[in-house]
């Protein structure tokens, strides 16, 4: 007896191959997350020649976008801060009213950074100031005035001068010590200005037309590098011939 074979039928054939494909495909593979790895850095911050400070503002820029904050803190009675969960890599801007602006950086892991700020100094064409510096004394920050401070490893104070309008500032200063040698900047701009060294007195006149920078450098004592035992008191008077 012959057995009849009949073709397929079309709804025949996609059951069949519905049949065959029950497995689903796999999900597309997929990288996995890289892990951030977060870090601190802490410190503690204090003023030159003098102990910890309380109420500095702290704050982590980004390295790569200086604009951008990463976190910021306040020092406490003690001077101490920290800045937790930080991911990328930061540089520290430090400040506090009175005291000269300063940083440190860059970092990307857990640090502990001690920082030193340094007494903002000012005076107004046509007055007076007295001060001292020290063979250890700080420019807080990069000396972008041309003073040399950072080229010439010097011991440096700033001094911010400010000016009612255009005109011509004199600046004179004047130290007790012979023995020493002092160095006068007046700053005119980015890495420009004019400058003396010597023995008491030193004398700089500039056109300014806006708020400028004194640096005020001690370069040697008695034929030495000053050490961080060596202190000169100064006087720095100013007069202003408006234009």
């Amino acid at each position: 007896m012959r057995t009849l074979r009949t073709a397929p039928t079309a709804l025949g054939l996609a059951l069949l191959v519905s049949s065959c494909n029950t497995s689903q495909s796999p999900p597309p593979l997929t990288s996995p997350s890289p892990t951030v790895r977060e870090f601190s850095v802490s410190g503690q911050v204090t003023e030159d020649r003098g102990g910890p400070l309380a109420g500095v503002h702290v704050e982590a820029r980004l390295a790569d976008s200086p604009g951008t904050r990463a976190g910021a803190t306040d020092s406490d009675d003690a001077g101490m801060f920290r800045l937790d969960g930080l991911t990328q890599r930061v540089n520290l801007i430090v400040s506090k009213t009175g005291y000269q602006q300063t940083g440190a950086g860059t970092f990307d892991a857990d640090r502990v950074v001690n920082l030193t700020m340094v007494r903002r100094l000012e005076v107004i064409a046509g007055k007076s100031l007295t001060g001292v510096i020290g063979g250890d004394s700080l420019l807080n920050g990069e000396d972008d005035t041309g003073a040399g401070c950072d080229a010439n490893n010097l011991a440096c104070l700033g001094v911010d001068l400010s000016v009612p309008g255009p005109g011509t500032v004199t600046v004179r200063l004047t130290w007790p010590s012979p023995g020493s040698q002092l160095g006068l900047f007046v700053s005119t701009g980015f890495f420009a200005g004019v400058g003396k060294h010597g023995a008491s007195p030193l004398e700089v006149s500039v056109d300014a037309r806006f708020a400028t920078s004194v640096i005020v450098s001690y370069d040697s004592v008695n034929g030495r590098r000053p050490t961080a035992a060596d202190v000169q008191p100064f006087e720095l008077t100013t007069t202003f011939n408006p234009r």
